[in-house]
């Protein structure tokens, strides 16, 4: 699946060729924990992160990169994956790791849809390259599903390791594979599949004795009642209420299992520094803004776009008329404008406050939680487009100035009317 997708990102070239190197060395790690975890038990929690310290630093190199590609032609294709990959993830999920891969999946489609649309008419390698990261996705799951339930297995008993070609094991700190003559535990369930990973080395079969041993437990079944014959007789000197001496002695202590620890976090977060500067004269990149009331941009084209990324609890003021406006990943954040030449736009941000003093022909909203949007009276027949975003209301200005509260519907009815689909507003909306 990696060999194919892989392909696909050298016919591509440029910056996805350069991202498909990084997620490729990330799969190796992956690849690597997974055999340490083949050939030991489970370690402490600080060990545990020393092993995950490459891919860690392996997936922030991927998002750094991403970000410093944001003008760029295939800026689509490194958000799908800079999405995506975080589910390699899963080996530090406890009980729910199948679902964790699911949901980097659904935040990959995101930008997987982005690709189909705007190459459905084009180059169809971008069509097939984005189908082939969702499968590989889907792949992983699927794996983690089947063979690490509810968190990754680590072998109980010690023993199996990779093969003694695969070198790279070392470097995660693999143990060696057991001597020659001596017999090897079983092993806990394997690495993915040679379709997901590129390399095809499989470990150890299960043991070869199963049959037996199930042929014999359903022969101990057999025996019916016969089977407590071999119980030994408990008499009346190792009985507590009819031996006083017995009750002389401490009851035995219990163990009890350390409570779960916490779960090591995969990535520690990056705190950049706030960037608000304008580009070429035609971008406002405002970047990383924390905890700011007052910031101000003043606006001196109409032609000029502003590109508001990972903002939070701050509220931004745009002076003058500009072309567009997009908020990206914000948080707790508001801005106010005068007016706008296109969109206006808001992708994957929680609880954010737009208001428009001016014109805007259109508002996007897409994949947001939480989003409250004062329209002005030059604004309020604004279209409104809204997709994978919850908590949405528009405060449209009455005849006596005060705002009205429309919430916009989340939950649609779709039905067959014998030729076509019919999609309308749910009632209980």
């Amino acid at each position: 699946m990696i060999e194919k997708w892989s392909a696909l990102s050298k016919q591509i070239g440029g910056d996805v060729l350069t991202m498909n190197n990084k997620v490729t060395h990330v799969f190796d790690l992956l690849r690597n924990f997974l055999w340490t975890a083949a050939g030991r038990t489970e370690p402490s929690q600080d060990e545990v992160q020393k092993l995950v310290a490459p891919m860690v630093s392996a997936l922030s190199d991927i998002t750094s990169f991403k970000d410093s590609k944001r003008n760029t032609p295939h800026f689509n294709h490194l958000c799908a994956v800079a999405e995506g990959i975080p589910a390699v993830g899963w080996v530090l999920v406890k009980k729910t790791p199948a679902p964790y891969v699911k949901e980097m999946l659904e935040a990959a489609m995101f930008y997987v849809n982005r690709i189909l649309k705007e190459y459905k008419d084009g180059d169809q390698k971008h069509v097939e390259w984005a189908r082939t990261w969702k499968e590989l996705l889907e792949t992983m799951q699927t794996f983690v599903r089947q063979y690490h339930t509810t968190g990754l297995v680590w072998n109980s008993a010690p023993g199996c390791g990779a093969p003694h070609s695969d070198t790279r094991t070392a470097a995660v700190g693999g143990h060696p594979s057991p001597a020659a003559g001596s017999s090897a535990p079983p092993p806990p369930p394997p690495p993915p599949p040679p379709s997901f990973f590129k390399d095809t080395s499989s470990p150890s079969p299960a043991p070869a004795d199963s049959k037996a041993s199930r042929d014999a437990l359903f022969a101990e079944l057999n025996k019916g009642e016969a089977i407590t014959a071999g119980l030994r007789k408990v008499t009346a000197d190792m009985q507590t209420h009819k031996n006083p001496a017995l009750r002389g002695h401490e009851p035995a202590v219990v163990h009890h299992p350390h409570p779960q620890q916490k779960q090591v976090a995969m990535s520690a977060p990056v705190h950049h520094p706030p960037v608000i500067e304008l580009k070429d004269g035609k971008k406002w990149d405002v970047e990383y803004v924390v905890g700011n009331p007052n910031v101000v941009i003043n606006a001196t084209d109409k032609k000029q776009s502003i590109y508001i990324y990972k903002c939070q609890d701050s509220v931004i003021v745009v002076k003058g008329k500009v072309n567009s406006i997009t908020l990206d990943s914000c948080k707790k954040t508001s801005i106010v404008f005068d007016a706008i030449v296109a969109q206006c736009e808001a992708i994957n941000c929680q609880s954010i406050q737009l208001q428009s003093l001016g014109e805007m022909p259109t508002l996007s909203i897409q994949k947001t939680d939480g989003c409250q949007v004062y329209l002005s009276e030059a604004s309020k027949s604004a279209e409104i487009v809204t997709s994978k975003s919850s908590e949405m209301n528009l405060l449209i200005p009455g005849a006596d100035g005060d705002f009205e509260e429309f919430p916009v519907p989340e939950q649609f009815k779709t039905t067959f009317d014998g030729k076509k689909l019919v999609t309308c507003v749910s009632d209980i909306v």
